[in-house]
């Protein structure tokens, strides 16, 4: 996968040069300016006269993101999931990492044991919101397997593997 690389320069009010950024995805903060590498690599002796300048009239709809940048949002936005049967909810859950990792400890407790950690028959499991919903074994299982097949398809995403994004709000049935 080629990536295409994106410099930036931020100044100041007065044309000073007050910094440098890299951005994947192409967008340019307000204060900035796109730029070669080696004007990069030479930032701190760089200085443009905004004096009478025209300002840089910023696009109005931001620039498309790359697949993979989508499929990064996509893990950082979470996963609505819509339940009906045993249980009634729809909720977005987190899935990033350090949620992901603890979704993936408890299901890991209850393939040992059948059932949550502490031996419980239900579990607290928290949505993005903050919202606390008390699951069975099979619920959080069910719940759990589709964030995982949802964070697993944006991965194959992002390492190039695929070009299709996976639905980020899913329905299923317990």
């Amino acid at each position: 996968m080629i990536k295409k690389e994106s410099y930036f320069l931020t100044f100041d009010a007065s044309g000073k040069t007050t910094g440098l950024g890299f951005t994947p995805d192409g967008t340019i903060p307000k204060n900035g300016v796109a730029c070669e590498k080696s004007e990069a690599q030479n930032w701190q002796s760089f200085k443009v006269d905004l004096s009478g300048a025209t300002p840089i009239k910023q696009p109005t709809t931001p620039p498309a993101l790359s697949l993979s940048s989508q499929a990064r949002k996509l893990i950082k936005e979470g996963l609505t999931i819509s339940v009906n049967g045993s249980i009634n909810l729809t909720a977005t859950f987190s899935t990033e990492s350090h949620h992901f990792l603890k979704l993936m400890a408890i299901a890991t407790v209850i393939s040992g044991t059948g059932k949550f950690p502490g031996g419980s028959d239900t579990f607290p499991i928290v949505d993005k919101g903050g919202v606390s919903h008390m699951l069975t074994v099979s619920q959080f299982m069910e719940i759990n397997s589709k964030i995982s097949e949802f964070i697993i398809l944006c991965e194959q995403v992002i390492d190039g593997n695929s070009q299709k994004l996976p639905q980020n709000a899913i329905k299923t049935t317990i």
